[in-house]
């Protein structure tokens, strides 16, 4: 992502229940931003905005929704088509003007993306941006993400670069607690858990849910606030099950764990220097209990990263959440095959459990 555009990812998902995070985007220095944002749609048309740095119906300090809407949504096929418009109003002086690009689509393909404002924005100004498609499978949710950009006059024909977030995933499925990772599936597809080395007879198990908040970088873990993540807790047979990024152990090797989730197969075709970012906590007893980043090439696991420890600071005992990015390796580039995954281990004898375990959130993959 380069530095003469500052690229807002706004995802639009059209589905029953699912408000999503985001990250924050300086409105005064306008440095390389990512906002993702979800636009919930029910069946009925009516529209719930919701993006974590501004709450419900606003964009961090930027815009306010006005309205949205969804024309058909809910309706039986034929006829196929459906048409998104949303209406932001500006909340700041936006020295550039604002362009559109198609990113990618889930159960939708567009045909037109139309957008009214290109000239620099003053408080009060609004934009409104109209998306024209067909639904794929009638019926079923879809989603839509596009790229708004801040450019000068001479891009806006083609105003967002080919780089940004190409993938996402923030494990929203509505789920107060006791939701299994192994039945997890989003807008990529289902997420997966194996045993990787040896599990005791009730090892720690991995969950989606807000029991665990999917809080932003630099905010302490809390309990549920609506958003989601994947985290690992304990089996329930100890009294305890998903209460948040909290594991058990015996010092009986009971809850021996060796697990890895998986996400589905990500396609990196055409993309190269890809860069993998996700917001985390992790504690655990000392170096025995731990959580680690692995990569899949299309052929084979391979460990990534061994993240390291987030700080407990002000936030003993919850754990601070905190922002980490790596680049995938070269075998990623043009590679329609890839995975990742979050391998968590503890050994049951060690000294004892301890709060928090792991959970993560916001899971970006990009290109420059």
């Amino acid at each position: 992502m380069n530095k003469t555009c500052v690229v807002t990812t706004l995802l639009v998902a059209i589905a029953l229940c699912n408000p999503l995070a985001a990250q924050s985007l300086s409105s005064s220095a306008r440095p390389t931003s990512t906002h993702l944002v979800r636009l919930t749609i029910d069946p009925t048309g009516s529209v719930i905005l919701f993006s974590p740095g501004g709450g419900r119906a606003n964009i961090d300090s930027d815009f306010v929704q006005v309205s949205a809407v969804c024309t058909n949504c809910g309706g039986s096929c034929p006829p196929f088509g459906r048409t998104v418009q949303v209406v932001l109003q500006a909340t700041d002086n936006v020295a550039a003007g604002y362009g559109v690009s198609d990113m990618m689509n889930t159960n939708y393909t567009i045909s037109d993306i139309t957008y009214s404002t290109q000239g620099a924005l003053t408080p009060g100004q609004q934009v409104v941006i109209t998306i024209t498609g067909t639904v794929i499978a009638c019926g079923s949710s879809f989603t839509i993400w596009f790229s708004m950009c801040s450019v000068e006059p001479a891009n806006w024909a083609d105003p967002c670069p080919s780089g940004g977030v190409f993938w996402f995933e923030d494990f929203e499925n509505g789920c107060v607690s006791d939701c299994l990772a192994s039945g997890y599936s989003g807008d990529n597809g289902a997420w997966s858990v194996v045993p990787v080395g040896y599990n005791a007879d009730y090892p720690n198990l991995w969950y989606v849910s807000c029991a665990e908040n999917g809080n932003d970088a630099g905010q302490c873990g809390t309990g549920c606030g609506s958003d989601e993540s994947l985290h690992m807790g304990s089996d329930p047979i100890w009294g305890y099950g998903d209460y948040g990024a909290l594991y058990i152990e015996t010092g009986f090797n009971f809850t021996d764990t060796s697990s890895r989730a998986q996400s589905p197969t990500i396609n990196c075709t055409g993309r190269s220097n890809i860069t993998v970012r996700f917001n985390y906590i992790e504690w655990g007893w000392l170096e025995e209990d731990h959580a680690q980043l692995w990569y899949y090439n299309g052929s084979s696991w391979a460990l990534l990263n061994a993240l390291a420890k987030t700080p407990l600071g002000s936030c003993a005992p919850q754990g601070t959440w905190t922002a980490f990015s790596t680049t995938l390796p070269a075998s990623a580039n043009n590679n329609p095959n890839v995975r990742i995954g979050f391998l968590w281990e503890n050994v049951d004898p060690g000294g004892g459990a301890e709060d928090p375990s792991f959970a993560v959130d916001d899971i970006a993959l990009s290109t420059p």
